[in-house]
């Protein structure tokens, strides 16, 4: 240590009433170089010098900063910070609780036993010594400990927590936070959250609610609440609010240093909800600056080509198709026909229910484009969809134009055949799936792109379409999976919404029954019957072959069904492994009538119409996601037999039943798709668990769309305004804009 330190010594003062702690240090500095230690200070002299007296606080840590840099936060708790999406100081402060309880704080574990016994929802805090603890490993790995106090003692269980061995050991005091259960007069505390008991530490009176925050392995709630409650004071107040003072007026919104203190310390519900709706909002406006850029970016791309419409167009249609068009399907076309009139592209989500009648307004769409001399695409998801889709096209436009399929599977010959054709820059049609899209097929400049099964084309392969170098092509894309407004008001955002609502005249209503797994045999029984009496029907299962679930199988399946119900009847099986020939010659098989029954998985959810099939029998149904559920059932009652759906399970949770239920309330596509988004959420709904979606706190999908609504507005009016958001006072913004930050929107340049 350098001489010429005098007295008084460096000494640490109380921590002020903001929670900051203060310094005082006399110093008489005659040499060297001196670091104060938590003060935030340096003082370097270079001659002899006398130093009075210094006071100070800890500079507050910037809102930006890593929480690393925090005292206290080593690198391997920095790490498990992050698995909760907390990295900078800002990340915590806008850390959602998990809810906020009423706490119950005890004197003695013997009084709250009689409080337990009377409210098993009461949360206890206990203090007491932990008198032993163990760690079990058999069977379910838990960590159990005692705890006592003068007047008794309780049993405290943490499941998976063998890792706190090290740490709730025999001796140490603690604080215990959690709900109880009696058995006898033992009391159980089952995964409470603890602490180091600080017989100093005080009730926080501003806060008589108590936020409990997620937790993971190494951060208990403890931990979050305390170092928010700590933070909080100094770092609020440097926090940049992104919105205008004008937004937040114009939709009544509390500040973000409002919203942020109520949240961690509310004083009634009131002021949990109205920060929740300003936070709520700012992950809605970043979505919606996002979504407004990307239609900037469309309006302002490559102009397409203008395919003026007449009337000659609408006869030709009408003798193409085999039945007239709903009014529905009218109005979608007339939405088409104006858009694909203009220079600028269309990009329009032709949505609608199973059976609605989509691919005739994408003929429309494509005798439009054809009738100008262009080539048009028809892209599909699967190899299975996009043949469907040739057969269909194939067959509704005859000889007037050439339709080449390709996919992955064709010959190198057929390939070639289809490059060629594409090269001449004719008006063929070219149908198959997302390798249309390569550069070597020379389709970017098509004048039309027509996608089916928009929720596996997304926002990365509708950016590679504006790419093309010379015309944009007009984009439309369809869906059987109805999208709830909330999403498309988001994830497809960048898309005009046209509606399909009414099924053709002729379908008949679909009846769906939900029938314990232990009545399989007598379902499967029934296909044999109704098969016997001309029918057609499917069988569906979740798996190949036997995994740890027990999942109903087509390895153990088929055996049973040949020795058993379908003994005497001809049925083929079909599955994502098949080479294409084997199962192209199946489906053919089935779609004739030459096989009765088709026993399958998933690769029939979509684009199979075979009008004579009228029964579904899908086992194991609970293992299916509610949207599969719907497009499965979609396969019947495409003819005049009445037709049945079967979901055959044993749910084991409660979302399982809640999809069977949803499934056998409705066959509106649309309910079931915001029962879907309620039991999923908007993440896992889209197939992207990195999107912006996946990633909301705060809003509510459903629930929040009036909210939804409003954002929209007013990212609309503001990217109109600025679409770069470069303005000083949309500064705060772009910061926000950026927020979002998934692959999707760096590709599309914002």
């Amino acid at each position: 240590m350098p001489t010429g330190v005098g007295t008084p010594p460096i000494g640490h003062l109380p921590p002020d009433r903001d929670g900051t702690t203060a310094f005082q240090v006399s110093l008489d500095i005659r040499a060297g170089v001196f670091h104060f230690e938590g003060s935030g200070r340096r003082i370097v002299h270079d001659e002899d010098a006398t130093l009075g007296t210094i006071t100070g606080s800890p500079p507050a840590p910037a809102p930006n900063a890593a929480l690393s840099s925090l005292s206290g936060i080593g690198a391997v708790r920095a790490e498990r910070l992050a698995a909760l999406g907390l990295r900078t100081v800002e990340d915590l402060m806008r850390h959602r609780p998990l809810r906020w309880e009423r706490q119950v704080d005890l004197a003695t574990i013997e009084d709250a036993k009689a409080t337990a016994a009377a409210d098993p929802k009461a949360v206890l805090v206990l203090h007491g010594e932990i008198e032993r603890a163990r760690a079990v490993r058999a069977g379910r790995p838990r960590f159990e400990a005692v705890l006592s106090d003068e007047s008794g003692t309780a049993q405290l269980r943490w499941f998976g927590g063998v890792w706190l061995q090290n740490k709730i050991v025999p001796g140490l005091r603690v604080r215990i936070e959690g709900k109880a259960t009696m058995q006898g007069r033992t009391m159980i505390l089952t995964n409470p959250g603890w602490s180091v008991h600080d017989e100093a530490a005080t009730t926080d009176p501003a806060a008589p609610l108590r936020p409990v925050y997620p937790a993971t392995e190494g951060i208990p709630p403890r931990f979050l609440h305390d170092r928010i409650r700590s933070l909080i004071h100094q770092v609020v107040t440097a926090m940049v609010d992104p919105l205008p003072d004008a937004t937040r007026q114009r939709w009544n919104l509390l500040t973000l240093q409002q919203a942020i203190r109520q949240l961690h310390q509310p004083s009634d519900e009131s002021e949990i909800e109205t920060a929740r709706r300003r936070l709520a909002f700012d992950e809605l406006l970043a979505l919606q600056l996002v979504v407004a850029r990307r239609r900037h970016g469309i309006r302002t791309a490559k102009p397409a080509t203008e395919l003026p419409t007449n009337n000659a167009l609408d006869t030709e249609l009408q003798s193409l198709l085999p039945f007239a068009l709903t009014g529905a399907q009218a109005r979608a076309i007339g939405d088409i026909r104006q858009d694909l009139e203009r220079p600028v592209p269309m990009h329009r989500l032709l949505q609608g229910d199973v059976g609605s009648g989509k691919t005739a307004v994408a003929l429309a769409a494509l005798l439009q484009c054809l009738r100008h001399g262009l080539p048009a695409a028809f892209m599909a998801p699967t190899e299975l969809l996009a043949e469907q889709h040739h057969r269909t096209l194939t067959g509704l436009l005859g000889d007037r134009f050439n339709v080449h399929l390709c996919t992955g599977s064709r010959s190198a010959a057929e390939r070639r055949s289809a490059a060629d054709a594409a090269a001449s820059g004719h008006a063929d049609l070219f149908v198959g799936t997302q390798a249309l899209l390569s550069e070597h097929l020379g389709l970017q400049d098509a004048g039309l792109v027509v996608v089916d099964e928009q929720h596996r084309f997304g926002v990365r392969q509708r950016a590679l379409l504006r790419r093309a170098e010379v015309r944009t092509p007009h984009l439309l894309v369809m869906t059987a999976t109805p999208i709830p407004r909330s999403l498309a008001l988001t994830h497809y955002g960048d898309l005009d919404v046209s509606v399909l609502d009414e099924l053709p005249p002729g379908r008949t209503p679909i009846r769906t029954v939900a029938m314990h797994a232990s009545k399989m045999d007598a379902a499967l029984a029934r296909v044999g019957e109704r098969v016997q009496e001309g029918e057609q029907a499917y069988i569906v299962v979740p798996a190949i072959e036997p995994g740890e679930r027990g999942d109903p199988n087509l390895e153990e399946l088929v055996p049973r069904l040949k020795q058993g119900p379908l003994a005497e009847i001809p049925f083929g099986v079909v599955h994502g492994r098949l080479d294409r020939v084997t199962r192209d010659d199946t489906m053919a098989a089935f779609r004739e009538g030459t096989l009765r029954v088709l026993v399958a998985t998933t690769v029939i959810e979509v684009g199979v119409d075979v009008p004579n099939a009228s029964l579904m029998v899908i086992l194991g149904a609970d293992r299916f996601g509610l949207a599969q559920l719907h497009q499965l059932r979609g396969r019947v009652g495409r003819g005049a037999a009445a037709s049945t759906c079967v979901l055959v399970a044993d749910p084991a949770t409660e979302d399982g039943q809640a999809r069977l239920d949803a499934v056998v309330g409705t066959t509106d596509g649309f309910v079931i798709a915001e029962e879907d988004l309620r039991l999923r959420g908007p993440g896992e709904v889209v197939g992207e668990r990195q999107s912006g979606l996946a990633r909301l706190q705060f809003a509510r999908l459903p629930g929040d769309e009036a909210l939804l609504e409003q954002s929209r507005e007013e990212a609309a009016t503001r990217i109109g305004d600025d679409p770069e958001l470069i303005a000083p006072e949309h500064a705060g913004l772009a910061q926000l804009a950026k927020r979002v930050d998934t692959p999707a929107e760096a590709l599309e340049g914002g």
